[in-house]
């Protein structure tokens, strides 16, 4: 039987292995060798095969050759296993030798590799034999190998020793592809190399490289090898690589540099490559000791390229994180340098256990931020760690202005504190805003800003003097260059409310010590100005004013003076570039002294909230109707405003309740004509005055109550209808109604007057008319027109005519002033500058029975052709005109003295008889008190003076024109 036999010899064409390893586990003399044969499992095809064994001896000697095709083998111990092998097998009991001839074969390493090794191609021959220990040692002679992953010729020696053995190999490694090195690495290597290795070599070949493993595989990666003179040394050259150091950092693309494992370390070496577009001028990837418990990746590089790239990197990189990314919107031009370095555990996903420095050089760069201006000729550094960002006295240039940045972060907040000047000429150009024509100069400024990392909430705060720019506002915000107006702005993110901006304004007036302070308050994130609900605070008080509770604007001012007029004439210059309407909610205004329409008013008060009033419409805005409490020393009340809205008018109505209104003549104006707000609209504009209703319980004029004052007018198409104006008092009341046209060449006030008077000298002494005319009533009636609007009375223009009837009474005399123009028709002055003595008649005050006459009135001049004084002393008819710009007077009087019981016939005639006799004397007076009496005064008939007038109210010139005698034509002299 073969089981017995001592010596054997086989030899075969073909044979199946895994039949021939079951026989060769049924001879007892191989027992020894069954567990091998079970464990290895070979499998696969031997063709001309010839073993030969001898067992006759102590040692069992075999002998044999075959050729193997699909040949595989399990791994044993520390020997590789194989899959679809091809090759001729030669061996003897101590050694042996396969030649390789194999494509699409597996090698398996389970000791050295954690995966097989595809060959695609294996050719080459591995010789081993069994030394005098039993320990076998391979013999590797040029052995080529490629798969799609790695190709190369493998040369050495590896011999066994009681561990994993001791290698002495060299590899030339003609083509490597990066994206697989991780499958080469041995498992002695720290698993997390291996994944960091699958994760980060993304692309990339390597060529012309080399292998060496020297020494005893249980000191791999050989730590002390410099010492030993065990090495371990992988090198190649790498093209076009792609390696993520990390997954939160960006990647460096199209890597040419070195691919180096030596001993426990690996360095990727980029002599060149990309990040983010951006040529690197150097970088290296080190892992110092693979085989460590915690390895570490430790990466250095720097990159000079483009500001945005560095933008974008840090922005796409944990900083980005870390800073909440917080330069997402933030733009970049211009020359930068970024050094970095990171160090990295491999095995760990806590991100917060590396370490991260890094270095950004600014070299003339540009930045750019939303809503900001942009930063400009950049120069300095910024620093960053794990830890944070940091930079000292960074340089930059703002529209034109230099300025510095010092910036640092805690692990909460960014800070930055930055500096510089500002041209407001450079503003203007770039950023354009309302009413800028009025701010010139330069000034200092100061910037502090503090970003939440965790929120993303950013608070800053913008302050400057102003010193050194003019501001051409009216006050209180005007000032000069020279003066100090430290301005504060700041804007606050509030705690857990979203899309919400707190901004804060102060001022600090350059003349006055009161402090403007403003809050505002935007609801939608992206709005930035004007905000939709605003707080503003104008008095010394130091506490912030509190925000309104829906959209419009809250006020509480106080001023010493506020000129209305001015700021009005500048709002409607500016009103088609100002900015967004903000509605008023609320208003509080106080002010000592404060100027409207070109008057003064003084201890001024102003409360006004929105109403409903009585009026429905109210009701659905409040915006549109408002109640204003007035109080001043010149008018107070209750003034009602609806808008045309709620009106259901063309432009609102003004419904007033004034307890009070003071009159303010042209002397009480405050500055020039260009200082006061405009009453009048351009030729062919729709009126824009609105419906007024005004009462007045006591109008004062020079400081009389002149009684109760009402005023009710609307506007009609282009023109203003006064619909009704009354003034009344216990003494006399006056009516007008009319017209405010605008629709003409220059604008005209019409008015129809109807006065009716019941004590004209009480009367006219509440206008502070002097005493000059006393009588017990009278009428004026007629109609006057001036260019001009209602409040602007221009007496160049005024025409009209009037028409007078006055009775009972008597002209006092007059002193100058305001009664100069009585005194003209008083004719006090006509008994000192004529030959016959008056003086007796209108000296000490001409008493009439009817004064009746009609002024027609063209530019300022009046004319009469009918006025006449119907006195019992004597009867006087004047004609000519009256020059009331001028005060001038062009007058032709004429008098006839009366002779009527009890008054004498006068001092002409008197004079004349009493030269003659006292006889003659007597009967010529009895005579002509008969004739009187009987011939209805026959001698005023007969005798009549004429003068004439001309020269200055105050200081006129009357001539003696001559005597008229009625029964005969020639003049007695």
């Amino acid at each position: 039987m073969i089981a017995q036999a001592t010596h054997a010899h086989l030899s075969f064409d073909r044979l199946q292995l895994a039949p021939m390893a079951d026989l060769l586990l049924g001879i007892p003399q191989w027992e020894t060798y069954h567990p091998l044969l079970e464990t290895l499992a070979p499998k696969g095809i031997a063709q001309n095969g010839s073993f030969d064994w001898d067992t006759s001896k102590k040692n069992p000697r075999l002998r044999g050759e075959v050729s193997l095709s699909a040949f595989s083998l399990r791994p044993y111990k520390n020997y590789p296993g194989m899959t679809n092998f091809s090759g001729k097998l030669e061996f003897t009991e101590n050694n042996g030798a396969i030649r390789f001839n194999n494509r699409n074969a597996t090698l398996d390493l389970p000791n050295i590799f954690p995966e097989s090794v595809p060959l695609t191609q294996l050719n080459g021959t591995i010789r081993w034999r069994i030394d005098d220990t039993k320990k076998p040692e391979v013999n590797i002679d040029g052995l080529y190998f490629s798969n799609d992953a790695v190709e190369g010729r493998l040369s050495g020696v590896w011999r066994a020793d009681d561990h994993f053995g001791i290698a002495d190999l060299e590899a030339n490694i003609i083509r490597a592809e990066a994206a697989h090195a991780h499958r080469y690495i041995p498992l002695i290597v720290d698993d997390s190399v291996r994944q960091w290795l699958r994760n980060s070599l993304l692309a990339g070949q390597a060529r012309n490289g080399r292998m060496i493993l020297r020494g005893p595989l249980i000191d791999f990666p050989f730590y002390d090898g410099d010492k030993t003179g065990a090495s371990f040394l992988v090198e190649a050259d790498v093209f076009d690589a792609t390696m993520r150091y990390d997954p939160e950092w960006p990647p460096i693309d199209r890597i040419n540099g070195k691919l180096i494992f030596r001993h426990e370390g690996l360095i990727v070496q980029a002599g060149q490559g990309e990040i983010l577009g951006a040529s690197i001028q150097e970088a290296t990837s080190v892992i110092p000791d693979l085989g460590a418990d915690l390895p570490h990746l430790l990466v250095n590089g720097s990159v000079q390229t483009g500001l945005g790239v560095y933008l974008k990197f840090l922005e796409e990189s944990p900083v980005g994180a870390w800073t909440n990314h917080i330069l997402r919107d933030t733009h970049g031009d211009g020359d930068a340098l970024l050094r970095l370095s990171l160090d990295m555990p491999l095995s760990t996903d806590d991100p917060t256990t590396g370490q991260v420095k890094g270095e950004l050089d600014f070299n003339q760069g540009r930045m750019s931020f939303p809503s900001l201006p942009a930063l400009e000729n950049i120069k300095g550094a910024v620093s960053f760690t794990e830890n944070g960002i940091h930079a000292d006295a960074l340089s930059f240039s703002v529209l034109g202005n230099p300025g510095s940045i010092n910036l640092r972060s805690t692990e909460k907040s960014v800070l930055i504190n930055s500096a510089g000047t500002l041209n407001l000429a450079q503003v203007k150009t770039h950023y354009p805003f309302p009413y800028a024509e009025y701010f010139e100069g330069e000034t200092p400024w100061t910037l502090e800003l503090e970003a939440d990392i965790d929120t993303l909430r950013i608070d800053w705060a913008l302050e400057t003097p102003l010193t050194g720019i003019r501001i051409d506002l009216p006050a209180p915000l005007g000032k000069t260059a020279q003066t100090t107006a430290p301005l504060r702005i700041s804007q606050r993110l509030p705690e857990n409310r979203d899309h919400e901006k707190i901004w804060q304004i102060e001022y600090r007036f350059a003349d006055i010590p009161e402090t403007l302070r403003l809050i505002a308050q935007s609801i939608d994130q992206e709005k930035s100005w004007p905000p939709e609900t605003l707080a503003v605070r104008v008095d010394r008080q130091r506490a912030w004013p509190t925000l309104p509770p829906s959209e419009g604007i809250d006020a509480d001012i106080v001023l010493p003076e506020l000129n209305l007029d001015l700021w009005y004439a500048l709002l409607k210059k500016n009103r088609d570039t100002s900015s967004a309407d903000v509605p008023v909610r609320r208003l509080n205004l106080a002010a000592n002294t404060l100027i409207t329409l070109g008057k003064t008013l003084h201890d001024f008060r102003l409360k006004t909230e929105p109403t409903l009033l009585e009026n429905p419409l109210c009701a659905h805005s409040h915006h549109d109707c408002w109640t204003l409490d007035i109080e001043s020393a010149e008018i107070a009340g209750l003034v009602q405003w609806e808008s045309s809205a709620a009106s259901a008018t063309e432009n609102g109505r003004i419904r007033a309740a004034l307890e009070k209104l003071v009159f303010l003549s042209d002397d009480d104006e405050h500055g020039d004509d260009t200082a006061r707000m405009p009453t009048t609209i351009e030729r062919g504009s729709a009126n824009p005055w609105p419906m007024v209703d005004v009462d007045v319980a006591h109008f004062y004029y020079q400081g009389n109550d002149v009684g109760r004052a009402t005023l009710a007018a609307r506007p009609h198409e282009t023109d203003w209808r006064i619909e009704r104006f009354s003034l009344n008092n216990d003494n006399g009341q006056i009516d007008a109604n009319g017209w405010w046209h605008t629709d003409t060449s220059a604008q005209q006030t019409e008015l129809h007057i109807d006065a009716h008077v019941r004590d004209v000298h009480k009367f006219l002494a509440l206008f502070k008319v002097p005493e000059g005319l006393m009588a017990s009533g009278g009428t004026i009636k007629g109609h006057l027109s001036w260019s001009d609007s209602p409040t602007d009375f221009d007496l160049n223009t005024l025409g009209g005519q009037l028409t007078a009837n006055i009775e009972h009474g008597r002209f006092a005399k007059i002193e100058p002033g305001i009664g100069r123009l009585l005194g003209v028709f008083s004719l006090q002055a006509l008994p000192r500058r004529i030959t016959l003595d008056f003086r007796d008649v209108f000296s000490e005050g001409f008493a009439f029975d009817r004064i009746t006459g009609t002024a027609v009135i063209n530019n300022g001049v009046m004319h009469t052709g009918d006025t006449l004084l119907d006195g019992p002393a004597a009867e006087v008819h004047i004609t000519g005109r009256v020059d009331l710009i001028n005060e001038t007077q062009d007058l032709d009087v004429r008098v006839r003295p009366s002779m009527t019981e009890g008054v004498s016939l006068g001092a002409a005639g008197a004079a004349t008889l009493l030269m003659s006799t006292p006889v003659s004397a007597a009967a010529v007076g009895i005579g002509a008190l008969v004739g009187q009496m009987i011939l209805d005064d026959p001698i005023g008939k007969i005798f009549s003076y004429e003068y004439h007038i001309e020269g200055s109210w105050s200081d006129p010139i009357a001539e003696r024109k001559n005597v008229v005698d009625n029964n005969n034509t020639n003049p007695n002299p």
